[in-house]
């Protein structure tokens, strides 16, 4: 679900706010006056024209992206743009002073800067600042946001600057592969944990700094108490995958989306780290 259905079916975020992003659009929507009064009838047609609308302007602006921020393969840096050289690197937790940077690290890794997508990328980086920010002002036990600072030489001095960003949380969802084969049975719910939004800024790539964000993880995994560690990839994102086939990561499950059949994409695939 984009921002678009968001803005235009305010009704379905305040019935289901706690499953979407950019929440926050509902209430825009309702200061600008784009929420109308209207009897039932009229009502019923006029949400089923919008819905309509919006379903064509979704498809097209998906077209022009990729899918899920936790697999979409990552932007390449233009050939003209040469990378920092990083001097040292530190991995720490992210703190509020820090969303500016990852939403914008975020933003270009994983939307295109082609055609529609240009113009909103405004409102993507509001949305994800905002999700940011409350993910971080949760406090919640089994949530962290890991970002690499990284010392970089330049001219006149040295100076650090944001390089990369991961989460890792606690899911709870149907049972994992591994909660099967543990005796679990098959539609229960089983808690896991989970890495989404691994993104490394266009000047940092292939200097290791994913690796060392990934690497990052596991001890907080186990102290955390848990043994397996998992994320989604998309099965053409043969960069992503290489990196965690060697780190000893493994397919847990390959799966598909519910509509590719009107915007063909390619399938997803669950892997899970075993740490111990």
């Amino acid at each position: 679900m984009t921002f678009l259905t968001i803005l235009f079916f305010p009704e379905i975020v305040a019935n289901s706010a706690s499953k979407f992003p950019f929440c926050f659009l509902a209430d825009l929507q309702v200061k600008l006056g784009l929420s109308q009064k209207l009897t039932f009838d009229s009502r019923f047609r006029f949400s089923l024209s919008r819905f309509f609308f919006v379903c064509v302007i979704e498809i097209v602006l998906v077209s022009l992206s990729d899918s899920s921020p936790s697999v979409r393969k990552q932007k390449s840096a233009p050939l003209s743009q040469s990378p920092n050289i990083v001097i040292s690197l530190e991995i720490r937790m992210a703190n509020l002073g820090d969303i500016r940077d990852l939403s914008e690290i975020l933003v270009d890794s994983f939307y295109s800067h082609r055609g529609l997508m240009f113009w909103i990328h405004p409102l993507l980086r509001l949305g994800i600042s905002e999700d940011l920010r409350t993910r971080l002002k949760s406090a919640a036990p089994h949530y962290s946001c890991l970002t690499a600072i990284a010392m970089i030489d330049i001219p006149s001095a040295q100076k650090q600057d944001t390089a990369g960003v991961v989460e890792m949380t606690v899911r709870s969802n149907y049972q994992t592969t591994k909660a099967k084969e543990s005796g679990g049975k098959v539609g229960e719910f089983s808690d896991y944990l989970y890495l989404s939004n691994l993104a490394v800024s266009q000047s940092y790539r292939r200097q290791g700094i994913a690796r060392r964000l990934l690497l990052s993880c596991e001890p907080l995994a186990l102290k955390w108490g848990y043994q397996d560690i998992y994320l989604h990839v998309l099965d053409d994102n043969e960069g992503a995958k290489q990196l965690y086939l060697n780190l000893g990561y493994n397919i847990d499950r390959i799966e598909s989306y519910p509509n590719h059949w009107i915007v063909p994409r390619p399938n997803r695939l669950l892997l899970r780290k075993t740490l111990v």
